[in-house]
């Protein structure tokens, strides 16, 4: 379901609670206030965060569109994802590229979990959420490793660094820390990007080119490590 048909079918608020969790950078704190009860004000304000998803151009259906649509099997809610085939990467990408459609496939099995739990059971929903949110981080952050090596031809040789041995107030803080690396990269590679067209001289533009490269793979690489810390501090 896409929020814009949420809206349309009469904003369900169970299906809302599901929906609003498999949004890109949604708030677990919200969801967790959403799983807690499901109130006027929280109705409210669930509307007004999925408002802020909603698709441009969107127009309300019909009732007899809506017929065909409810008649429907109904498929699990997920990000629009593309898989790369075998043919296309290299072996050494292989096993990563399987462990990515791996997930996808837990993902759309605890969606449908969550699709059959009770309105009361909000300890369980909530955990599927979080794990669903888990395994979608997982998939974007390989996924930018087979982007790199489709625009470059380059398999990507990054060792992440070793955060197992770890307290859990040390992960909190290594998180916070890659954080900043990761938003000054992803900054840096905007502006070298948009810098690229721009350059006139073939020297600069190459060099700039080079730099662009260099700093791509820095960025995945910190984002990388970012999921490895995160993922630990889930487990602990």
């Amino acid at each position: 379901m896409k929020v814009n048909q949420w809206f349309n079918d009469g904003c369900n608020y169970k299906e809302g609670v599901a929906l609003y969790s498999l949004q890109k950078n949604f708030s677990k704190n919200l969801l967790r206030l959403f799983l807690r009860s499901e109130s006027k004000n929280n109705i409210e304000k669930l509307k007004y965060e999925l408002g802020k998803y909603k698709e441009k151009g969107f127009k309300k259906v019909s009732t007899d569109q809506k017929k065909i649509i409810n008649s429907k099997e109904k498929v699990p809610a997920v990000k629009t994802l593309f898989f790369y085939n075998l043919n296309e990467l290299h072996v050494d990408l292989h096993p990563l590229a399987m462990e990515q459609r791996n997930n996808f496939q837990l993902a759309v099995s605890s969606k449908l979990q969550l699709n059959n739990l009770l309105p009361d059971q909000e300890a369980e929903a909530l955990k599927l959420c979080i794990k669903i949110e888990d395994l979608f981080d997982s998939i974007e952050a390989t996924q930018r490793t087979l982007n790199y090596y489709k625009k470059h031809k380059i398999v990507l040789d990054i060792k992440p660094k070793s955060f197992e041995d770890l307290s859990p107030a040390k992960l909190i803080i290594a998180r916070n820390n890659k954080r900043i690396q990761v938003s000054k990269y992803e900054k840096r590679f905007k502006l070298l990007k948009e810098e690229l067209p721009s350059s006139s001289d073939l020297n600069t533009k190459n060099k700039r080119s080079i730099a662009l490269e260099r700093c791509e793979k820095k960025l995945i690489q910190y984002q990388l490590e970012l999921q490895q810390i995160t993922d630990l501090i889930n487990v602990k």
